[in-house]
């Protein structure tokens, strides 16, 4: 596996990820139990070389509601 990325939540649904044309940059709209965000990340790699740290994924979702 080269790259993986956690999504927290009580109930989460997520239907499908979006790629750039580039294929660097990713976008996920997801569902958590009515609350809706959407998550943006690429292929870093967090401290432990293959997560992204706590901070860097608040930093890049966004809460739409």
């Amino acid at each position: 596996m080269v790259f993986e990325e956690i999504i927290e939540g009580t109930f989460i649904k997520i239907k499908e990820v979006e790629q750039s044309l580039t294929g660097d940059k990713y976008a996920i709209a997801y569902n958590d139990d009515g609350h809706f965000k959407l998550m943006m990340f690429n292929k870093e790699i967090g401290p432990d070389g293959l997560h992204r740290d706590e901070a860097e994924i608040k930093r890049t979702t966004i809460d739409v509601n």
